[in-house]
């Protein structure tokens, strides 16, 4: 009498034919969830694990019909929910009037560093903004190549927003400061400037430099504020004592003032040591002598 072949792989094979139905994947109502569908597959892959043939017995019927089943199953769950490795978005958030706006001509946009989300945005807005309005670009480009400006968690903030949200450079800068508001820099209070002095061996063109970015830390002085506040700081100078004797007109004024002074300290250094003048900087305005004097100080006598 022949030797009986094992119940377990029979039966096994048997109940997957009766018991495991293939989930069908329909769109839309009725919807297998991604959870239910990986389940199916997982479930089906447990059933094979104790019947995979080896390499002499690959020709099994029973075998061969529950790999059937569990590729049927994959095939379906890739074709429904797109591969789950690649994709690709076709949609962006931008409506059609800011994407078919013209680029304006000889400009590449901004070379400034990208923003990550580490820190304050509105420095990054605030600066990105400046740049593109020297060049005058329009509201439509000031949308699009915000983009450039943005990596990582920044650029992938930006695609998932909805499709078609974007139509102006208000709703990106809107929704860009308010999304990453928790990156903001607290700035300190105005009475902080107190405490910034023009060192004794500090030239006035490094302290109104110093000056300028202490500022851009503090909050809650308007310009006359300021103009008290810088005017304390200062050494007694020419230039300390100009703004007693001359007062100027606004903040501005002081600081334009300021920089002629500062030309003037650099020429005599230069002459006196035979060395290099020092370079200009971007916190400090250059203004020429004659017009800035002219509009500061009008009739008054002019300050050398």
């Amino acid at each position: 009498m022949g030797q009986r072949e094992p119940v377990s792989s029979r039966e096994s094979f048997g109940s997957v034919s009766r018991t495991t139905d293939r989930p069908r994947l329909h769109k839309g109502k009725g919807k297998l969830h991604e959870e239910d569908a990986r389940h199916h597959i997982n479930a089906a892959r447990n059933q094979a694990q104790g019947v995979i043939p080896t390499a002499n017995s690959s020709g099994n019927p029973g075998f061969d019909a529950l790999m059937n089943k569990l590729s049927a199953l994959e095939r379906e769950f890739v074709e429904e929910r797109g591969d789950p490795i690649i994709q690709v978005r076709t949609k962006t958030p931008f409506t059609t009037r800011v994407l078919s706006a013209p680029i304006p001509e000889k400009y590449r946009g901004s070379t400034m560093k990208p923003y990550d989300g580490r820190t304050d945005p509105q420095e990054h807005f605030n600066r990105y903004q400046n740049n593109m309005l020297m060049v005058n670009a329009s509201d439509e480009y000031l949308c699009r190549w915000f983009l450039s400006t943005l990596e990582g968690p920044t650029y992938e903030w930006f695609n998932a927003l909805p499709e078609g949200s974007i139509d102006s450079w208000q709703d990106l800068a809107q929704r860009f400061l308010t999304h990453f508001a928790g990156r903001k820099r607290a700035k300190k209070h105005f009475s902080h400037l107190l405490s910034v002095k023009q060192q004794p061996n500090e030239t006035l063109r490094s302290f109104i430099d110093r000056w300028m970015k202490e500022t851009n830390e503090v909050e809650g002085a308007d310009k006359r504020t300021l103009l008290v506040l810088f005017q304390g700081g200062l050494r007694i100078s020419p230039y300390a004592l100009s703004l007693i004797t001359d007062p100027p007109r606004s903040y501005l004024k002081a600081i334009q003032r300021g920089s002629l002074y500062a030309d003037a300290d650099d020429l005599h250094s230069f002459k006196k040591d035979g060395g290099q003048p020092l370079k200009k900087t971007n916190n400090t305005p250059a203004l020429n002598a004659p017009s800035v004097r002219a509009r500061d100080q009008g009739s008054h006598t002019q300050h050398v």
